[in-house]
C-alpha cells in the first residue's frame, strides 16, 4: 500500500474548550483547592530542603571536618528537619493524587451523564448522517484521554510550574549570576522542546480523529458482516480497514516519536547544565569568587554551589515534565472538543403543542370528558385558545385535491363542542407532501392519500420508493417541507412527539433487540405493562 507522509493540516482544539472542561473541573471546588494547596507546599517542601542543603554543609558538616572531638548533634537536628521537609514534601504529593481521583471520575461522570442525556434529544437525523462507531468513540476514547489530563496532566502542569518558580526564586535568593546564566541555559532548551512540541501536538489531534474513524469503520462492518459476505466484499473492505489503519498507524507513530523524544532532550540538556554549573562553579568557589544573592554578597561556597546545582535539577526537571504533559493536553482537548461537539448539537425541535389525555366517552360516544386515569379511550388535547381553526385555514390553502381529503379528515373527526379535544381513532392523510432527506433532493413530491381508520394499507414499491420515509414522516422523525400530515384533522406538526409517538405502534424494519429477556423487549414500549398484557 502506498503511504503519505505528507504533513498533515493543522487542527486545533475548539474555541472555549479549555474552559468548558474547568467548569466541569471546579464542581469540585473545594477539592480542588485542596490538590492546589497539597501542591504548593509539595513544592515549597522541594525548594526549601535544596535551599537547606547550603546551611547543612556550610554550617553544619565543614566546620566538624578536621575536628578532633566533633559536636554530632547539631548535624543530627538538621538532618532531622530536613527529614521532616521531604516527609511533608512526600505527604502532600500523596494526598492530592489520592483527591483528584474524585476529581477526575466525578467530572467524567458529570460529562457522560451530560453528553448521555443531550444525546436522547438529538433528531434521528444526527444519527444517519453520523457513523456509530465515532460517536461511541466519544464516550470511550476522548472520555479516556480527557481523564489522563484532569488526573495527570493538569495537576502534573501546575505542580511543575510552581516548582520551576519555587526553585527559580530560591537560586535568585542564593545566586543571582548563576540564576542568569541558568534562565540563558534553559532559553535555548525552551526553543528545542517548542519545536519538538509544535510537532507532536498537530499529530495527537489527528489521531485522536483516526482513532474515531476507525471504530466507526469496525462497528459498521461487524453489523454488516452477512452482507459483507453475501457479496463476497472481505477482500475490499479489508482494503477499506487497512488505508484506515494505516492512517492511524502514521498519525499516532508520528505525534509518540515526537513526543517520546521530549523528555530524553531535557533530561540531557540538563544533565549538560549540571556538568556546566559543575564546572564553572566548582572553579568559582576554589578561587574564591565573589557572590550576591537576594540574601547578600559573600563568597560561593561550597553549600552554596551544592544547592545551586540541586535547584537547577529542580528548575529544569518540571520544564520537561510540561512539555510532555503538553501533548497529553493538546490530545485531551482534541477528545473534548469532539465530546463538546456532540454536546452542541441542536436538539430535537418539536413546535406541537396538541397532548394525548384519557378521556371517558358518553353513552353517545362523542361526549369526551378529560379524566386522569386509564379508560382505554385517548384524545387530543388543543392548547387553551385553540379551537381548530388553524389547521381548518392551513387545509385550504392546499391544492383543491388536498384539500378535499383534508376537510373530509375534519368531517370525520369526533370533537368536542369547544373544538379542545379530538377523539384518537388513527385517521392518517398525506396532503400534497414534499420532502427530501436533502431538500435540493426530493423523495416524496406532492403525494396524496389517506388511510381511513380500521383500514389496513399497504405501501409496496421498489427499495428506495419511500416506503420507509413515509413512516419516518408519520412518526415526525422527520418533517416535510411542503404540504400537511393530518392525524385525526390534526397536523402532526401540532401534535407533540412524545405524544405522537406514544399513539402509534411501529414494527420497524430494523428489529433491534436490547440487551435483557424476551419478556424485557415485548415490555420496552410500556414498561408498566403485566406478564398477561405481554
Amino acid at each position: 500500500m502506498q503511504q503519505s507522509h505528507g504533513k498533515p493540516p493543522m487542527q486545533k482544539a475548539a474555541p472555549g474548550t479549555t474552559k468548558r472542561i474547568f467548569g466541569y473541573i471546579f464542581q469540585y471546588k473545594w477539592r480542588v483547592a485542596l490538590v492546589v494547596v497539597c501542591i504548593l507546599v509539595g513544592a515549597a517542601a522541594q525548594a526549601g530542603s535544596s535551599l537547606f542543603l547550603q546551611s547543612l554543609v556550610d554550617t553544619y558538616i565543614l566546620p566538624m571536618v578536621g575536628a578532633s572531638d566533633p559536636d554530632w548533634m547539631p548535624l543530627l537536628r538538621a538532618l532531622t528537619l530536613m527529614a521532616c521537609l521531604y516527609a511533608a514534601g512526600i505527604f502532600c504529593s500523596w494526598l492530592w493524587q489520592w483527591v483528584i481521583v474524585t476529581v477526575e471520575q466525578g467530572t467524567l461522570k458529570k460529562i457522560r451523564d451530560d453528553m448521555f442525556a443531550h444525546q436522547q434529544t438529538l433528531p434521528i437525523r444526527y444519527f444517519d448522517t453520523n457513523e456509530h462507531g465515532d460517536i461511541m468513540s466519544r464516550y470511550t476514547n476522548d472520555t479516556d484521554t480527557l481523564r489522563q489530563a484532569i488526573s495527570q496532566s493538569f495537576p502534573q502542569m501546575f505542580s511543575s510550574a510552581v516548582s520551576a518558580i519555587a526553585a527559580l526564586v530560591s537560586m535568585l535568593w542564593l545566586s543571582v549570576p548563576v540564576t542568569i546564566f541558568v534562565l540563558a541555559f534553559t532559553m535555548i532548551l525552551f526553543v528545542v522542546v517548542r519545536k519538538v512540541v509544535s510537532r507532536s501536538g498537530r499529530y495527537f489531534v489527528k489521531q485522536q480523529i483516526a482513532i474515531g474513524d476507525v471504530n466507526a469503520f469496525v462497528e459498521e462492518a461487524v453489523n454488516g458482516q452477512k452482507v459483507i459476505k453475501v457479496f463476497n466484499h472481505e477482500d475490499a473492505t479489508q482494503t477499506t480497514f487497512d488505508k484506515k489503519n494505516e492512517e492511524l498507524f502514521e498519525a499516532s507513530a508520528e505525534a509518540n516519536t515526537w513526543g517520546n523524544v521530549t523528555m530524553p532532550i531535557v533530561g540531557n540538556m540538563g544533565y549538560l547544565l549540571y556538568i556546566l554549573l559543575a564546572i564553572f562553579g566548582g572553579s568559582a568557589a576554589i578561587s574564591g569568587l565573589g557572590n550576591f544573592g537576594l540574601s547578600g554578597a559573600g563568597p560561593l561556597t561550597l553549600g552554596t554551589l551544592i544547592s545551586l546545582l540541586t535547584l537547577s535539577r529542580s528548575f529544569v526537571n518540571p520544564l520537561g515534565q510540561v512539555s510532555m504533559q503538553f501533548n497529553m493536553v493538546m490530545m485531551a482537548l482534541a477528545g473534548a472538543s469532539r465530546i463538546f461537539a456532540l454536546m452542541d448539537e441542536q436538539p430535537e425541535d418539536d413546535g406541537g403543542s396538541v397532548t394525548l389525555v384519557n378521556v371517558e366517552l358518553g353513552e353517545d360516544g362523542r361526549t369526551m370528558t378529560e379524566v386522569d386515569h386509564e379508560t382505554g379511550h385517548w384524545a387530543w388535547k388543543r392548547e387553551e385558545g385553540d379551537d381548530g381553526t388553524r389547521s381548518l385555514k392551513a387545509a385550504q390553502s392546499l391544492s383543491p385535491r388536498a384539500a378535499e381529503v383534508a376537510m373530509k379528515a375534519r368531517e370525520t373527526a369526533i370533537t368536542s363542542p369547544d373544538g379542545r379535544l379530538t377523539l384518537l381513532q388513527g385517521d392518517v392523510r398525506f396532503t400534497d407532501v414534499n420532502f427530501g432527506y436533502n431538500p435540493d433532493k426530493p423523495v416524496l413530491h406532492d403525494i396524496t392519500w389517506f388511510a381511513k381508520p380500521g383500514q389496513k394499507i399497504a405501501l409496496v414499491g421498489a427499495t428506495g420508493a419511500g416506503k420507509t420515509t413515509v413512516t419516518n414522516l408519520i412518526n415526525r422523525f422527520y418533517d416535510i417541507q411542503d404540504g400537511m400530515i393530518l392525524y385525526d384533522g390534526i397536523s402532526v406538526k401540532g401534535i407533540r412527539k412524545p405524544d405522537l409517538r406514544r399513539s402509534l405502534g411501529v414494527v420497524l424494519q430494523d428489529v433491534n433487540l436490547f440487551t435483557g429477556t424476551v419478556m424485557d423487549n415485548i415490555r420496552y414500549g410500556r414498561l408498566d405493562a403485566t406478564d398477561e398484557e405481554c
